[in-house]
């Protein structure tokens, strides 16, 4: 994992970044805050990190932000890490909720603290972001929000697509490329 801060002024930012596979976990935020993640997918590994050279040198270099050293974990801080994802697995989740409007989807889950949020084109993976809360019922109450946000602009609930060749098929295409 890398890690960049940017201590300019009042503004103390920081973005954490790492490659899994063919996809990239960025982390960004106020720093002393947990921040906002977001997941990108890729084709491949190579076109992963090819990518997230792109954003380094456009965001990180050009704009002053200084690269730290990320500490290695703990063996409590690791067993803490697994404790909590336990307990996201145990918590009560409630079902995703799917949406469409024109060859755009939005679909929205909670399960506990913590809201995952998935959007994009129809028949792509989308991009994934996960945010946390205090607290379930904020995370709860913050989901209805963006419900109500998303059906004034015009999106329409509907049942999920089990595969990539339906959604493809309601696209109008094949799944096969």
């Amino acid at each position: 994992m890398q890690r960049w801060e940017l201590h300019e002024g009042t503004t103390h930012k920081f973005l954490e970044a790492r490659i899994e596979g063919a996809k990239i976990i960025m982390t960004e935020g106020k720093i002393g805050t947990e921040g906002r993640t977001r997941i990108r997918y890729f084709a491949s590994k190579p076109s992963a990190f090819w990518h997230l050279t792109m954003i380094v040198s456009s965001r990180v270099h050009r704009k002053g932000w200084l690269e730290v050293k990320v500490p290695k974990r703990s063996k409590a801080r690791a067993r803490n890490e697994q404790r909590q994802a336990a307990r996201l697995k145990k918590a009560k989740r409630v079902p995703a909720r799917y949406f469409e409007r024109a060859n755009r989807f939005w679909e929205i889950a909670v399960a506990g603290q913590q809201q995952t949020i998935r959007s994009g084109r129809i028949g792509t993976p989308g991009r994934v972001t996960l945010r946390r809360f205090a607290y379930r019922v904020d995370a709860k109450n913050d989901a209805e929000r963006l419900i109500g946000a998303k059906s004034r602009q015009g999106y329409v609930r509907k049942a999920r697509p089990t595969s990539a060749a339906s959604a493809a098929s309601r696209r109008g295409g094949s799944s096969r490329r």
